[in-house]
């Protein structure tokens, strides 16, 4: 039998500790400073939601005096993190933590205590949670905690929101679209439910004035409120002549250890929109062993993507890799938990995307009535919102920290990538979020504008530009089907139609870019060519080559999507509007001289005097003909434009304003574009090469493998393939990567697209015949194996091995061998 390999022990390593649970709860501080420290003191999420503190857990020894803990071991795997301490003074006592996130929204740590020596050990743990209390500030954002409860075995609090102006956007894009305020929803709360999983021995809850927040015995209130091995069990959330403070939560527990025995404990904080949800979340969790329970979820996870390995260790690796990546960043609201106790107990409830289950009740979903969404003036035919946020559907956030939100610049990626999933909801979810939230108003000039950020409640009227033809149309192409398109057709429609109208007011057939934040590429010189101020955040016009790509695919999308819902008339006419924004793109952007496409000037047509990578974005699709292919081949091998090491810096490397540091006009910047690698663009780059080697160009098929492959091994720390990773942007020398921004496992780019449709050779659109198209590149491979990819209601694998050459299953059943790969079409 074929032995299989384990994600999570691929993945294990002792440099990480983020972690999620898929559904809206993340653990992931860039920076943490506590991390040594029993419990989650460092910042979690819920959502987009951050919470500070939720809780830690310190060691008194039997006569209430402190113990200091010494981390000796760290181990991580998607599932858990693992911590062992030695305890100093008490060389018998080890303590074992275990955190993990549940598919509950618990963040949970399992706490074991060994003795090793002669004597008993009795300690006191001390599950304690600090949180701000204040006078909510008007005209600024604030939170406070409220509403304290105790219950006999539990702790809970509201932690209420107040938003003052509309939210900032995840860079630093000051004044970024220059659109009206959007008004800030009235302080909506989420609740937090602590305990363990045992009934405390006893509890205080009281207010102090504000001081240091480390997670230390000496800043608790514990040296005066622990006596006589009982905390005060008052009950103070509201003392002192004003609210303001920290209020200082604890439960009190004895852990007992045998000579030569050990006891566990465990301890969390569910997080919820409601007290009762949190509550019960929490005790469901904490009556069942939560490390087992992570560990099933996760295995359950990535039991729902196809199976792959690889004889290089980088592709394999990072293929799941950015699988983990995937789940750690879903936020999943959408789904109703199952309620049975048998379901718990299995650990199957509410594990957020589990192949059937999932998708039985996403559909199950769709037929709900629907409510109108909190951020849309309406709500047109086959969008809608079920809950009273602005995120009805599961999806991928993009990133930590600052970038905590549903982006969707980033979702075009996120379509793609969990498209190959067994359950299409994930990537369904990420565009349908943003139709639920689509302005729809006819005779607005906002009609069809879709936001650029979507959280909870915070409004935000930010805008990027995104593929989203292409996404949707790998997503029908994947499944066939037709209800998806019958409820995206519409506001897609509408976005098409909402740039015809304000982004092509010349009628040019190119599309504009309005601000440098509209094409997530700040900071670099192509926007300079229209206004020497852009990177001040004023407002532009460029005619964009991305912004216009994308609507170009669009357009031929809504072709293939009308024509599928029995409309041939739109069909004709999007096709006839495609074939005008060709070619526009062709006489106007192709910069003969230079051999690349540049961005144009909307009243001269002058071309840009600047090279950027989003100048190879024609080679996506059939934009690009073989007389353009100079741009390709001249430009992706030459060092002196784009033929860094690292492929691909966002402009060229003999643009005035290149910087390989990340620095622009001399100061290192957070998100700069001016000859960074950004594996955004590179993703797109290294598509529209895999596309022109199959459709132009056979001769570029080695040069498209080897440039995927250069991609994929930058995304390693100094080329280790035990420690993959996934930042913003990269130096174009040397590979390393931004770590001063500490933003890792960056959902910013397409990497497992890549492998299933070049590695593998999976083609998603269907061949002239409706056949399947399986088309690998030449990476010179001496094996992988691709088991379980879903195309159009089946399963498909593929093999190549030294025994079984190129071995084609579908269904089971064997439908190709041969020698060596090549292309093969299969009637399915």
């Amino acid at each position: 039998m074929q032995t299989r390999l384990d994600p999570l022990a691929l993945l294990e390593r002792p440099d990480k500790w983020y972690l999620g649970g898929g559904r809206a709860t993340l653990f992931a501080p860039a920076f943490p400073i506590w991390l040594d420290t029993p419990g989650f003191w460092d910042e979690a999420y819920f959502a987009d939601i951050r919470l500070e503190r939720l809780f830690c857990v310190l060691l008194l020894d039997e006569n209430g005096r402190p113990l200091t803990l010494r981390r000796a071991v760290r181990r991580w795997t998607p599932d858990r993190l693992l911590h062992i301490y030695t305890v100093e003074g008490a060389p018998t006592l080890r303590l074992q933590e275990e955190r993990v996130i549940t598919s509950n929204d618990t963040l949970a740590c399992r706490l074991t205590l060994s003795n090793s020596g002669a004597e008993p050990a009795r300690l006191h743990l001390m599950l304690w949670s600090l949180q701000t209390r204040q006078e909510l500030p008007p005209g600024q954002f604030a939170t406070t905690v409220e509403a304290v409860e105790r219950d006999l075995d539990a702790l809970s609090f509201a932690h209420r929101l107040h938003y003052g102006q509309p939210g900032d956007t995840p860079a630093e894009v000051y004044g970024w679209g220059e659109r009206a305020a959007q008004p800030q929803p009235d302080n909506p709360v989420v609740y937090v439910a602590l305990g363990g999983n045992r009934l405390p021995d006893s509890w205080t809850v009281n207010l102090a004035e504000s001081a240091d927040t480390s997670p230390l015995w000496q800043v608790s209130i514990f040296p005066e409120k622990f006596r006589g091995g009982t905390l005060a069990q008052e009950m103070q959330a509201e003392a002192g002549w004003n609210p303001n403070g920290l209020l200082h939560l604890a439960l009190h527990y004895v852990a007992e250890a045998a000579p030569g025995a050990s006891d566990s404990l465990t301890f969390g904080a569910s997080i919820a929109f409601d007290r009762a949800t949190a509550l019960a979340n929490l005790r469901r969790d904490m009556t069942s062993d939560v490390v087992a329970q992570s560990r099933r979820n996760w295995e359950s996870y990535f039991a729902s993507v196809p199976y792959f390995e690889c004889s290089d260790p980088y592709l394999e690796r990072y293929y799941w890799y950015r699988w983990y990546g995937l789940r750690l960043l879903t936020v999943d609201l959408a789904l109703t938990p199952d309620p049975s106790p048998a379901a718990w107990e299995r650990g199957e409830a509410n594990h957020g995307l589990s192949p059937s289950s999932t998708l039985q009740q996403s559909e199950n979903e769709r037929d709900m009535p629907l409510l109108q969404s909190p951020l849309s003036r309406s709500v047109g035919e086959g969008s809608g919102v079920r809950a009273a946020h602005a995120l009805p559907f599961p999806c991928v956030f993009e990133g930590i920290g600052a970038f905590r939100a549903h982006i969707s610049y980033s979702a075009q990626c996120h379509i793609r990538e969990t498209s190959w999933m067994h359950d299409r909801a994930l990537a369904m979810g990420s565009l349908e979020n943003f139709l639920a939230n689509q302005v729809q108003e006819e005779g607005h000039p906002d009609d069809g504008f879709l936001p650029g950020h979507l959280y909870l409640w915070r409004r935000d009227r930010g805008f990027y530009h995104a593929n989203w033809g292409a996404a949707a149309l790998q997503v029908y192409y994947l499944t066939g089907d037709r209800d998806f398109v019958r409820r995206v057709y519409p506001g897609l429609v509408r976005y098409a139609e909402y740039f015809d109208r304000e982004r092509d007011r010349e009628q040019s057939g190119l599309y504009d870019v309005l601000d440098q934040g509209e094409t997530g590429q700040e900071y670099m010189s192509r926007y300079l060519f229209v206004d020497e101020s852009a990177d001040t955040w004023r407002k532009i016009q460029v005619k964009g080559v991305d912004a216009t790509c994308y609507l170009y695919e669009l357009q031929r999308a809504l072709a293939v999507f009308a024509r599928a819902l029995g409309e041939k008339d739109d069909a004709a006419w999007w096709e006839e509007k495609a074939d005008a924004t060709r070619d526009a793109v062709r006489r106007w952007m192709w910069d003969d001289a230079e051999q690349i496409f540049k961005d144009v000037h909307p009243e001269t047509r002058e071309r840009s005097p600047y090279k950027a990578a989003v100048g190879f974005y024609p080679f996506l699709s059939d934009i690009a003909t073989p007389q353009h292919l100079s741009s390709l081949r001249d430009h992706l091998t030459n060092p002196a434009t784009f033929g860094t090491p690292y492929p691909v810096p966002a402009n060229s490397a003999d643009d005035p304003y290149f910087d390989a540091e990340a620095e622009w006009k001399g100061k290192r910047t957070n998100c700069p574009w001016n000859g960074r690698v950004w594996p955004m663009t590179t993703s797109h780059v290294a598509e529209a090469l895999a596309n022109a080697a199959r459709t132009l160009a056979p001769d570029l098929r080695p040069d498209a493998a080897a440039f995927i492959l250069r991609f994929i091994r930058m995304l390693f720390h100094d080329g280790d393939p035990k420690r993959p990773n996934s930042y913003e942007h990269y130096n174009p020398y040397t590979g390393m990567p931004c770590l001063y921004r500490g933003v890792d496992d960056y959902q910013h780019s397409w990497v497992v697209d890549l492998i299933m449709k070049h590695v593998v050779g999976i083609q998603p659109e269907p061949g002239p015949n409706g056949t399947l198209v399986i088309d690998p590149l030449p990476f010179d491979l001496d094996s992988f194996r691709a088991e379980g990819i879903p195309v159009r209601g089946h399963l498909v694998d593929v093999i190549v091995g030294r025994a079984q050459g190129f071995l084609i299953n579908v269904d089971g059943i064997e439908r190709v061998q041969l020698p060596t790969p090549q292309r093969v079409e299969i009637v399915l």
